[in-house]
């Protein structure tokens, strides 16, 4: 498989979760009793337009998240074609930070509610992005030497 081929499809991986719900959740109210029946049964979706991630103090939207790990794949893909050479510490920074949003995001909507196919598709694609970006040597390719010929 050809390597501009997974970093496109890391690309859409992303672009798809963007589009699909991260997750849902039942809010706790806390209601006096005669208007406990007001909040029954409502939910809450989160999305990419309108989700957001706080993790230590750092709220980041889940747009950026999405936005970071399209860039990474970009960068990947450019790195593959020869077009840019953008340093190995850039590209892992640009999957690491959505991975570690959306793992602890997964962890918590598995704790508090229910996670979206959104959460795990943007989890995927950076953690294959990382991957790519931590095993590629030089411009996103990792070239394999042919046998020496015998004779």
């Amino acid at each position: 498989m050809n390597s501009t081929t997974v970093h496109t499809g890391l690309i859409a991986a992303a672009v798809i979760a963007f589009f699909c719900t991260w997750g849902s959740f039942q809010p706790q109210f806390d209601l006096p009793p005669e208007m406990a029946g007001l909040g029954a049964g409502m939910t809450f979706d989160i999305t990419g337009w309108n989700g957001t991630f706080t993790l230590i103090g750092i709220t980041m939207p889940i747009w950026l998240i999405v936005v970071l790990t399209v860039l990474g794949g970009s960068f990947l893909m450019t790195n593959a074609n020869g077009t840019t050479a953008i340093p190995k510490a850039v590209n892992i920074s640009l999957f690491a930070i959505p991975l570690v949003f959306t793992v602890f995001g997964l962890i918590t909507l598995l704790a508090t509610g229910s996670p979206g196919l959104g959460v795990l598709i943007a989890a995927a694609a950076s953690a294959t992005g990382l991957a790519m970006s931590i095993r590629d040597e030089e411009a996103g390719v990792v070239e394999i030497a042919a046998p020496p010929a015998r004779f």
